[in-house]
Parts: structure tokens; sequence; C-alpha cells
């Protein structure tokens, strides 16, 4: 019968602790027995869970303080919650706030071993960000980027206040390349005071996740945020500056990291990546898995533009701004990057740290090394390059090249040569070329391009055919050709040149009559000529060549 059961009032009251010890006896009595009641209870805790969530720890007014208290101290009757609960929530959760805090018993029982009390349950994600905890600013923050693909681990540490019990932190990336696939939230201390239960994305807010945490402590705890995301990259490269002779360089190397993630880092540490690294999907495709929202990266937008007044130390290159403030400063304090070896990786950790703002590119120095000694080359093949001789520069990653410690990664080579005129130590530009991914110990070849004061001329000066054989039929069944050529090899530098000509004779049947200077069989159908070629001079090379064609060919 209903008279038997417990009251709303009587749950209310025992729910938030405020029964007298007999009557509390009482009801502790009455539920052990009445699964009717029990259930009735278990309904008012869900419904004042729900409550809960909803709330923005509101600091109750003082007049309302002193109610609240007054109202538990006179008899029962006067603590009649269950309209308050049923017609205006928000004053029944303050007052039950107020309540629990000023007649809890004074020495609350200590709390369980780091594990989750079995008791509690975990709350429904909310669905606003009221009772929210939002990341603070980064304390630290690591960036380990792979110029190999379009990958950036990125590593944050984080202050986070808490409150003892469940709590809720949000974590937003809209418009940045953060893959949320790949988000991961860790205390720093392993004695599990902090447990983190699960990651929640929540319907229609693109760009946000939610973690659900219960923590043992009140207070800050810091913790570790990793994640990839994609958009930062870096490059070398790299300034080599020949002596007057052209026989040694300095080659000072430097990385360009650039950043359109849509995230700015500030103060981070970055470490660049060398290797091969197999994605089976692309961070930047998982980025924007979510409901389309745009592309936040198209273009470099104005508002990430240095302002007017900064664009005397600034220079777009390739859609970034890169602030040569920074490289005055780098050159009053160098910084060394630091290199080891990960298995087939290999690692470069930028001393010091850096605030890389989105859309913008810094460089910073690498390495320097001088008296590099390196070959010229000049190169002339018309089966690659037509009439063009092209100029070729040649040394080693080794310790005989004062180079070897570490593999050279892929970049772009600007090439100088020091000259007396007009102004001591002036420099002219000689080039540019693309340098491969170059390992310890193997060979670096920098292709500079045409050279226009080095020309190869070829000249046919005579041409007959003989030894005509012939099939039954009376036709032409096999003939020698006997062609005389010129090469005319031209330096019009002011310096000696070493000159490689390669000659496609058009067949592997073949035999030199004659040869002002003999030269060397490269394969089956070329021969090549390599030469020194004195400053304004010609060499002159006269060959005579004997080629066979048809049985002729078919019987040598």
């Amino acid at each position: 019968m209903t008279s038997q059961h417990l009251s709303q009032d009587r749950l209310v009251d025992y729910q938030i602790g405020v029964l007298d010890e007999p009557l509390r006896l009482a009801t502790d009595a009455h539920l052990a027995e009445c699964e009717a009641c029990r259930e009735r209870l278990a309904d008012l805790r869900l419904r004042l869970a729900h409550l809960e969530l909803l709330r923005e720890d509101p600091t109750p007014p003082e007049p309302l303080v002193a109610a609240a208290i007054a109202a538990a101290s006179r008899p029962r009757r006067a603590l009649r919650i269950l309209p308050l609960l049923v017609g205006a929530a928000a004053a029944a959760l303050v007052l039950a706030l107020v309540l629990r805090q000023f007649l809890a018993p004074a020495s609350a029982p200590p709390p369980p071993a780091y594990g989750i009390s079995p008791d509690a349950k975990p709350p429904f994600a909310p669905a606003s960000n009221i009772e929210l905890n939002v990341l603070p600013r980064r304390d630290d923050v690591q960036l380990t980027i792979y110029n190999a693909a379009d990958l950036t681990l990125v590593r944050e540490t984080r202050q986070l206040t808490m409150k003892q019990g469940w709590n809720w932190l949000q974590f937003m990336w809209a418009n940045t390349l953060i893959d949320p696939t790949s988000l991961e939230l860790l205390p720093q201390d392993g004695e599990g005071r902090v447990e983190v239960r699960q990651l929640v994305y929540p319907p229609r807010l693109p760009g946000v996740g939610r973690w659900l945490m219960y923590s043992h402590v009140s207070g800050q705890v810091p913790f570790n945020v990793t994640y990839f995301t994609s958009g930062l990259r870096w490059n070398a490269v790299y300034f080599a500056t020949l002596s007057q002779d052209e026989s040694h360089l300095q080659l000072d190397g430097h990385v360009r990291v650039t950043n359109g993630s849509g995230e700015e880092y500030d103060n981070a540490q970055v470490r660049l990546v060398v290797g091969e690294v197999r994605l089976k999907e692309q961070i930047a495709q998982l980025a924007q898995r979510q409901p389309a929202y745009g592309s936040p990266l198209d273009s470099v937008p104005v508002s990430r533009r240095p302002p007017v007044s900064d664009w005397p130390y600034a220079l777009f290159i390739d859609g970034h701004v890169e602030d040569y403030r920074d490289h005055d400063r780098q050159k009053a304090f160098p910084r060394e990057i630091l290199k080891e070896g990960l298995s087939e990786y290999f690692l470069y950790t930028i001393e010091g740290r850096d605030t890389i703002p989105d859309g913008w590119g810094k460089r910073l120095p690498s390495f320097s090394v001088a008296d590099i000694p390196v070959r010229n080359l000049y190169k002339h093949d018309p089966d690659r390059w037509g009439d063009a001789t092209m100029r070729f520069l040649y040394f080693a990653n080794d310790s005989d090249h004062n180079l070897g410690q570490t593999p050279l990664p892929e970049g772009q080579t600007r090439i100088f040569r020091r000259v007396d005129q007009p102004a001591p130590d002036h420099l002219t530009y000689e080039g540019r070329a693309d340098l491969k991914y170059i390992p310890v110990d193997d060979k670096v070849e920098l292709e500079l391009g045409p050279a226009k004061k080095v020309s190869v001329e070829r000249l046919l000066m005579d041409q007959r055919s003989e030894n005509y054989r012939f099939d039954r039929g009376g036709n032409i069944a096999g003939w020698d050709e006997v062609k005389s050529w010129k090469l005319t090899l031209g330096n019009r530098r002011g310096l000696p040149v070493r000159l490689e000509s390669t000659f496609n004779i058009g067949t592997p049947h073949w035999q030199i009559e004659t040869a002002s200077i003999n030269p060397v069989k490269h394969d089956a159908s070329h021969l090549r000529w390599t030469l020194d070629v004195s400053p304004q001079s010609e060499t002159i090379i006269t060959c005579t060549l004997r080629t066979y064609h048809g049985i002729n060919a078919e019987n040598r």
C-alpha cells in the first residue's frame, strides 16, 4: 500500500543527507526490505545526476546560503524540497549543493584506493559547454616533423585543474589539420590519481572531442596531450661558396620549417626526422573525416600575414613568410642542431625553442663546413641535353671531405663563387641545384645547369660508303660508312675547365680509323673524351669512324 512506502520528501532528505540518526536508520531498514522504494530512490538519484550535468558551478548568494542553512536546522516540516526540484531545477540544485557543503560530516571518509569506486557511475556526456574544463595554455610543446610525409607528432604538456570525482575535458581542433583519431591524453604521474575513461565525439559538433576522467584528487594535475597533425613541413636549404680557383667550397646548411597546420605553436622544441614514412592514410584526410566544414588552409589568409610595418623584415617564399629579423639574431647567437640515428631514420633536434605562427616559415641554421675539396666537371651529351654543355660539382659526404657525420637531407642548393673584383671577397652567383638525400660516405653530384662559356661543336667533314655486298637478287645487303668529324671544345672562362664530351656512334658495330686524341669506349655505341681545356682557348679533336651495316655487321 502507498501509506507503507516512504514519501518523496523522505527520500529527498535521505538522498541529500539531512535526516537525523533515528530517521536515517529507519529509512535504511525500510529500503532494505522495500524494492519499490529502492527503485524510486534510484530514479531520484538519476534525475539529480542529470541536473548536475547542466549546472555552471554557481556561487550561491549569501542570503540564499543563510536561508538554506536555517531551513536545514528547523523542524522537519520546513525541509520540503520536492516542489523546488520539480518546478525550479536550478534553484533546487543550488540548495542541494549548499546543504551538502554545510551539513556534511566534519570528517569525510578518505577517498578509496586509486581505482574507480564501484559506486562511481559515469555521468552522461554534456550537451553544451556547461560543466566542461577546456584545455589551458600549453606549458610545453614538442614538434617532431617528418620530411618524407605530411606528418607531425605533437606532444604537449598542460596543467589541468581537476575536481574530485568525474570531470569532462573539452578539446577543439576546428580549422586545423589535427587527426582526431590520434588524440591521446595521459596524466604525467603514474600513480593512477586520475583515470582517463573515454573520448567522446559529440554529434553536430565537428572539431570537438570530450574526455571523461575520474579524479581521486582536487587541484592541478599535469597532463600530456599527443596527436598527429599535417601542414607542418621542413626542408633543407644549402648555400655553397666556391673558392676563387673553384677547388674548394664552404657548405652552409639550414632547415626551413613552415607551418600550415591551422594551429600556432609557441616556444616549441622542434625535432626533424629524415627517413621514409609509409602511411596507409594521409593525416590531412583523417583530420577532415568528420562532416565537411571547409578547408582550413587553402591559402595563407591576409590576417596571418605580417603587418605592413613588418614587411621590410619579411619575405613571402612559396606562400609562406620568413622573418629575417630572426636571421640576424641567429647570426649573432648561432644555435646547434643535435643529430642522432634512429634505426632507418635520422633525427635532428634544433637547439633552443622557436615560436612558429600559423602560415609562417622560419629558417634555422644547421651546420657550416669549410674547405671541402670539390671537383668541377662540364659535360656535353647531345642525347641528354642537346647542344648545351652542363656544369656539375662533385664531392662526397665522408671524412675526406670534412663531412660524413650525418646524412645530408634532400634540399635545394645555391652556389656562389668568391672573386677579387669589384671588391674583396665579392661573390658571384654560379647557379642552383637540387640535392637528393645523401647517406654517409655517398657521393654528391650538383647539376648547375647549362654553361654559357663552355661549349662543344661537332662538324661532319667528310662521308663516304664502301665495301658493298649484294644478295642473290642483286640488292645491297651490306656496306661500310666512313665519316670524318671535327670537335671543337671551347673555354671562354678565365679558369681552366675539365670537359667531358660523349659521342653517340649510332651502332655497336664500329671501329676508329684515326683520332687526333684517343677516346675511351663508354659503352657499345658511345665514345667519350675527357680533357682539360685552358682558359680562353679551344681544343680541336679530329677523328674518322668506320661503321658496319647489314651483313657486313653480321660477319664481324
